[in-house]
């Protein structure tokens, strides 16, 4: 499984095919906030472990992927050759 954190901070997962941004099940606004993203202080910073997995910790939940590009700031970063 692939993860991207696009510029905004939001979480994104690559399922069938497609770049799938991701929906907070806590939060009920409509807009920004009703997504998975760095504005919420349960978003961990990713990690990598054991190779070839990297994890980030989200709403008390670890999650594994075999790469996660991060779009935040000036440089792109990419954890595990996207």
């Amino acid at each position: 499984m692939k993860a991207r954190i696009d510029s905004n901070g939001l979480l994104l997962i690559y399922r069938f095919n497609h770049w799938k941004q991701q929906k907070c099940p806590y939060a009920f606004s409509s807009v920004h906030f009703g997504y998975c993203g760095d504005h919420c202080p349960q978003f961990g910073e990713p990690a990598p472990q054991d190779y070839p997995q990297y994890r980030l910790r989200v709403c008390n939940h670890l999650l594994e992927f075999d790469s996660i590009e991060d779009f935040r700031g000036n440089a792109r970063a990419a954890l595990g050759g996207l």
